[in-house]
């Protein structure tokens, strides 16, 4: 597995990081999935020191705006200043270029795509953690999507084809998943992507909390049935 910088541009629209009440809970939530290994590590090169995590967070905050975890971030070592506010995200094909809009410091993640659409086309969306769980990825390839949910009763929706993160088709891939109803069958939906990794997002106000919870249900019932 390797980590990819992300495929667009960041432009700072200031160097003010998010100032939320909610980053306290997220970065200790961010570092139990990093423990789990629900989001593995990466080093970079040849060295052997850990720099991020293969997985990213998004939620929506009591004000309205998204905040999302910055791109090379480690979950097992988050500072407030590795998120960033994404208040734009554009698509501009005759550049070939995509941009996100974002208050902060550092680039957002490759998926902040996927997160600003979400919260445009869901406004009942609130949160979602985003992992590279090797176990729920591995066995997805083996069994296929209909003999997973059968397994782990659970109503996991999985994207049509294996696509590269961080470019507009993917994005499109996981909203097909998500479905026009995501929160259909309650407050959470989740969507594996083909041969990459899971979405947790959540409809519940406990936004990216809550989300979490739903992850950590998820991980027991993975560990025991597969």
């Amino acid at each position: 597995m390797v980590h990819v910088e992300p495929k667009f541009e960041t432009k700072y629209l200031s160097e003010k990081p998010p100032d939320d009440p909610t980053i306290p809970g997220v970065i200790k939530l961010l570092g139990r999935a990093d423990g789990l290994g629900f989001a593995p590590s990466y080093t970079h090169g040849d060295r052997d020191q850990c720099i991020g995590s293969f997985g990213n967070a998004w939620w929506r905050s009591k004000d309205g705006t998204d905040i999302v975890t910055a791109s090379g971030t480690h979950f097992g070592n988050m500072e407030p200043d590795c998120f960033v506010t994404l208040e734009d995200f554009r698509y501009f094909p005759e550049d070939r270029m995509n941009r996100a809009y974002v208050h902060g410091t550092k680039k957002a993640t490759s998926e902040a795509g996927i997160y600003f659409a979400v919260s445009r086309l869901h406004p009942e969306a609130m949160g979602a953690i985003h992992g590279h769980y090797a176990k729920l990825t591995e066995a997805e390839k083996e069994l296929g999507a209909d003999e997973l949910r059968r397994m782990l009763n659970l109503d996991i929706r999985v994207t049509e084809r294996e696509e590269p993160y961080g470019i507009p088709v993917f994005t499109r891939l996981v909203l097909h998943a998500m479905g026009v109803d995501p929160f259909s069958n309650g407050d959470s939906c989740i969507v594996q992507a083909k041969n990459h990794g899971v979405f947790v997002f959540s409809g519940d106000e406990r936004g990216i909390l809550a989300a979490g919870d739903k992850m950590l249900q998820l991980y027991d019932v993975c560990e025991k049935m597969l």
